[in-house]
């Protein structure tokens, strides 16, 4: 891909105001006198309809008559909502995500009002499609992946961290007693941050773990999503003809269209992030995680070449570069 192609984010110009409306987004300009539902209205429905609720990241709430859904909680973060701002201006020829069409922030309460994907998840309908859709679907996925490949930061300016340069939102650090994670200004300190998290706090130990030295430290920074599992890409299958803005990602021959959501996770991270998640969110050993991930994500750098042999436990442990990745997260209790 040549320089040309590049598309730089540039934190600085996202919209950041506790509260944004995008006006010109299809909610607004197929009427705009519309208006979206509150904050207290949507708290008000939850705590009527659960018995036992929970806040941090309760279910998103679904107007179906508006084709509108509400992601919503304490944990919830407006670098989802400027991640799908950007890549539905940058890249909706390309990369299929749900339209934003505001947020707000209330009492510690954060509310994206987002595009209602009318489809299946992936995972619900796997095991009924062809063997010819299924590859059909990793070629799209690729070509998805290898878009936001050209999603670039200033040179000058590199890290690891949100799309605005805040706090990796990873579950994997979703953990009370972790600091908020990042940014950092090189993936060699992710790794070191990221390698002492099992340690209690006030720990004096010093000492270097032998799995750290099997991450790698000189690995590009990509745009990732950070969750590729099936049930965060839906499925559809509208008529043709019924939406050109979808023609560059609709395959004329296959009738489906992808859109990648859940973007909660997202942000910059190593390059190899994006399969180590893949895989430690998918079921081991399945077809999914050993044949159809490897069509459209990049897995050359987690195996199945063994690159260390450690001796612990009183016993000698052989892996790959996911295998000491998975050590740490392991240490964390996930």
């Amino acid at each position: 891909m040549s320089s040309q192609d590049d598309i730089q984010i540039v934190p600085s110009s996202l919209p950041s105001s506790p509260s944004e409306t995008f006006y010109d987004s299809s909610y607004f300009t197929a009427n705009p006198n519309r208006e979206l539902p509150s904050a207290s209205e949507i708290r008000d429905r939850y705590n009527a309809t659960t018995e036992f609720p929970t806040f941090e990241r309760p279910p998103p709430m679904m107007f179906p008559d508006q084709g509108l859904l509400v992601k919503w909680g304490t944990e919830i973060s407006i670098a989802e909502g400027q991640c799908l701002y950007f890549l539905k201006r940058n890249l909706s020829s390309e990369v299929n995500v749900p339209e934003i069409f505001a947020w707000r922030q209330d009492n510690g309460f954060t509310f994206l009002y987002m595009e209602l994907i009318d489809g299946k998840q992936l995972d619900t309908v796997w095991d009924d499609i062809s063997e010819d859709e299924r590859d059909d679907i990793c070629r799209c996925l690729k070509k998805m992946i290898s878009s936001l490949r050209r999603l670039k930061q200033d040179p000058d300016d590199r890290f690891i961290g949100s799309i605005s340069q805040g706090p990796i939102k990873d579950v994997i650090f979703s953990s009370p007693s972790i600091l908020p994670a990042g940014s950092f200004t090189t993936v060699r300190g992710f790794h070191d941050w990221f390698t002492c998290l099992h340690r209690p706090e006030g720990s004096r130990d010093r000492s270097p773990d032998p799995f750290r030295a099997h991450l790698i430290d000189d690995s590009d920074i990509v745009f990732t999503h950070g969750d590729l599992h099936p049930s965060n890409i839906m499925i559809s299958y509208p008529r043709k003809g019924n939406n050109n803005s979808i023609s560059d990602i609709l395959k004329e021959d296959s009738g489906f269209v992808l859109t990648i959501i859940d973007w909660h996770q997202s942000g910059w991270l190593p390059e190899y992030w994006e399969g180590c998640k893949a895989r430690w969110t998918a079921e081991v050993g399945s077809a999914w995680s050993e044949i159809y991930l490897p069509k459209f994500v990049k897995m050359d750098m987690l195996g199945p070449e063994l690159v260390f042999r450690i001796n612990i436990y009183d016993g000698d442990l052989e892996g790959t570069h996911y295998d000491a990745w998975n050590w740490f997260v392991l240490r964390l209790g996930m």
